[in-house]
């Protein structure tokens, strides 16, 4: 209870704390001290805020002029919305909850404050849920997701609005849903919220970013493996009893089943109105390419089974002139059998190749298309081909994930005065990220035995290195990692901590001794020269 307590207020201190800087900001700060960057209604220029609102308005308005709101519906995924009867290429989720909360309170930003500062302060107790079940220690969880709510960046999805807050909020519910999955107290109790918590953060991406749902099934179903490998370890070495392991992979089954493609088409046509449902999705089409010379025989398994067959009835009749019935019988089904299998097995290679080389080529074009847009864009010559152009673009992805943008970068003026006042912000921040970075080696070295640390580590890195393999833009790079990165300069800022409250005492008198030690050294080497 008194933990809970705690929360809450925490919680509470956080909410006022962003609802408080988001109405500076859009009242004081960008009309009257920097107008030069202010789009009206307290609108940051050259983002996408400004969209979501026009958008929300003209929602909001052809609901009440055709029927009002018993036709509104919840949009996820990012086909064409049909708004009764006129179809219209709505960037959604902000959108959609825009035009329902501008028609319940007023249609201005401001009406947006509550839910924005409501979604930071839940993810910044989210992260201290986490941090808190690592160290064991609430004060030092407080303390290393400090970075997260104080850091500028955090600023741009509190005041102003965007998806970001929704999608970072996701990305700790999916944490803490792993964390929750390896937590061995009250097994049924935290698998349960484990599974919520990953559900609610697979919604929130879902409503808000579909196209990034991909990237969270991938990196789910790899999880769940090891999670699978991780309850039989337990299982042998007695930890968990044949009951709670059993029930620990019921739940990661039940997981794959939400996630797994069908139940998102379900889902989409219980959510869907029939016309949007029908429609097509404007989206970047995808280049076919072969893979070699023999691809079009590959691709036709109809054409090869068929002259098989031919051959085979040839056969057949030939061996009836020679055999029994019976005989001729078995030989039929065998070699027809043999050559259904082999096409079939065929058609399904081909078939993974084709959907991996198709994936691929969308990659690249996704790139290509986010290295048109501006701004500061890192390796947009690059270009993958296969699997193993991915596998080796790894390192580079890791680099520029924990690292950009680079001093170099920072320092160079921006394309728009909004781009400016952001590098100057991000100066602030890559300083004290640098500097907490420092302490991830004394972090992993002190806890290394705890496999939540694990957990942290590898959800917060394959997230970015899947981020920097697709957003070549600066910008967009560091609000989408922002989530997975403040988790990492946290554990570098407990490193820091455990220096100061384990080593730095025995540091001092190290330093001491040694400085103590210099001056007669030097008047002993002195003393004989002078001899």
């Amino acid at each position: 209870m008194k933990i809970a307590n705690s929360n809450f207020k925490l919680w509470l201190l956080v909410f006022m704390f962003s609802a408080t800087v988001a109405i500076i900001v859009q009242k004081i700060l960008l009309p009257y001290l920097f107008p030069h960057l202010h789009a009206g209604l307290g609108m940051l220029a050259e983002t996408d805020s400004i969209t979501y609102h026009s958008y929300a308005i003209h929602i909001m308005e052809q609901a009440r002029a055709f029927g009002g709101w018993t036709n509104w519906y919840l949009s996820l995924s990012s086909k064409p919305l049909y708004i009764y009867g006129s179809s219209t290429n709505i960037l959604a989720g902000p959108s959609i909850i825009g035009a329902l909360l501008y028609s319940l309170t007023i249609p201005t930003p401001l009406a947006w404050i509550p839910i924005l500062a409501a979604l930071h302060s839940t993810s910044f107790i989210l992260s201290v849920k986490i941090f808190e079940s690592l160290f064991k220690n609430r004060l030092w969880a407080i303390i290393c997701s400090l970075p997260f709510v104080l850091y500028p960046t955090a600023a741009n999805w509190y005041t102003q609005i965007l998806k970001d807050g929704f999608t970072v909020c996701a990305f700790f519910f999916l944490l803490y849903g792993h964390i929750l999955f390896v937590q061995n107290k009250n097994v049924i109790k935290e698998r349960m919220l484990g599974s919520l918590s990953i559900l609610l953060g697979v919604i929130l991406i879902w409503i808000m970013r579909p196209h990034q749902l991909l990237l969270a099934k991938i990196l789910l179903y790899s999880e769940i493996i090891l999670f699978m490998i991780y309850y039989v370890f337990l299982y042998k070495k007695k930890i968990l009893t044949s009951a709670q392991s059993s029930f620990s992979v019921l739940f990661l089954v039940l997981l794959v089943l939400f996630l797994i493609p069908q139940t998102e088409d379900i889902l989409e046509n219980l959510l869907f109105v029939p016309q949007a449902r029908n429609a097509t999705s404007v989206s970047i089409p995808t280049i076919p390419i072969n893979f070699d010379e023999n691809a079009e025989k590959i691709s036709s398994p109809t054409k090869k089974s068929s002259s098989t067959s031919t051959s085979t009835s040839t056969s057949t009749s030939t061996s009836t002139s020679t055999s029994t019935s019976t005989s001729t019988s078995t030989s039929t089904s065998t070699s027809t059998s043999t050559s259904t299998s082999t096409s079939t097995s065929t058609s399904y290679i081909h078939n993974i190749k084709s959907s991996i080389v198709t994936k691929i080529t969308s990659i690249n074009q996704y790139r290509e298309g986010v290295f048109n847009s501006g701004g500061i864009v890192l390796d947009g010559n690059i270009k993958f081909y296969t699997l193993s152009d991915l596998a080796l673009n790894i390192p580079r992805a890791l680099q520029i994930g924990l690292f950009a943008p680079f001093p170099n970068m920072i320092l160079k003026k921006g394309s728009n005065p909004t781009g400016n006042m952001m590098r100057k912000a991000l100066c602030i921040e890559m300083f004290f990220s640098y500097l907490f970075l420092l302490g991830i080696p004394l972090s992993i070295m002190f806890f290394r035995k705890n496999i939540e640390l694990w957990v942290i580590l590898y959800f917060s890195t394959m997230m970015i290195i899947l981020d920097s393999t697709l957003f070549l833009n600066m910008g967009t790079l560091h609000r989408f990692r922002y989530a997975h990165y403040t988790c990492i300069v946290g554990i570098g800022l407990s490193g820091w901590l455990i220096f100061f409250e384990y080593y730095y005492a025995n540091f001092i008198e190290s330093l001491k001794s040694i400085l103590i030690k210099i001056p007669n050294q030097l008047n002993i080497k002195i003393g004989k020269l002078n001899k």
